[in-house]
């Protein structure tokens, strides 16, 4: 469906998205095992990125659920934390995104508790660090939802926790030199597996809570509209 998208084909998009409904449906029917059923997951969740960019906001939150309810029946190790964060971590910022600022409280709440039951499971050192980084993600997200709701205390604890932790799992900054290596091995990364190394992810989120902090601390003025 990348090839349709990339030929604004929303159409061709949305029947891809149809069919896919369909096969993880059939799937789900059948007596599945512990492998297919982390595919099922996935897979709900994959396809929120083509209803999204299709504009069917109700669909994807509709995706996000469905992926979520299926990572929450499986086994809970590592991986199945991690992705059961994710999925109530964008269910939370749907929520936040409409109004619905109880909501979105409730599901990044529930994503701290994934991704601090996830730091206590067995993973790679590297795992891990990813983990942190988008456990103090969340609690960037907590910061703005405290500071929608002008819990200014809230907020700023939340940003500071953030800041915080993103701070001391991010490498020291070094010379030109090191930081070329670094960026190059971040593209390659990207390049190799679709989706942004987590120190660039890191860094995004350091800026969001920093920009977060301190249109806090410049008053309900500041306040994006």
């Amino acid at each position: 469906m990348n090839g349709q998208l990339g030929r604004q084909d929303a159409a061709g998009v949305s029947a891809g998205c149809e069919r896919v409904v369909a096969i993880l449906r059939s799937l789900d029917a059948a007596d599945a095992n512990e492998r297919t059923r982390r595919q099922i997951a996935y897979g709900y969740f994959d396809l929120t990125y083509y209803l999204e960019q299709l504009g069917r906001a109700s669909d994807t939150e509709w995706g996000y659920e469905q992926a979520r309810d299926r990572w929450a029946a499986l086994l809970a190790d590592f991986e199945t934390l991690t992705q059961l964060a994710g999925c109530h971590n964008h269910l939370g910022l749907i929520a936040l995104n409409r109004g619905d600022l109880a909501a979105a409280e409730r599901a990044f709440r529930a994503a701290l508790l994934a991704r601090e039951a996830a730091s206590r499971s067995q993973a790679h050192q590297a795992e891990q660090a990813e983990n942190v980084v988008y456990w103090a993600g969340v609690l960037c997200n907590l910061g703005t939802l405290y500071r929608k709701w002008d819990n200014r205390t809230e907020s700023a604890r939340y940003y500071d926790q953030a800041i915080e932790a993103l701070t001391r799992v991010l490498p020291p900054e070094g010379d030109s030199l090191d930081e070329e290596i670094r960026d190059l091995h971040m593209r390659t990364w990207q390049l190799i597996y679709g989706t942004p190394y987590w120190l660039r992810t890191a860094r995004q989120f350091l800026a969001n809570a920093r920009g977060g902090k301190a249109i806090l601390e410049q008053g309900p003025t500041a306040e994006p509209s």
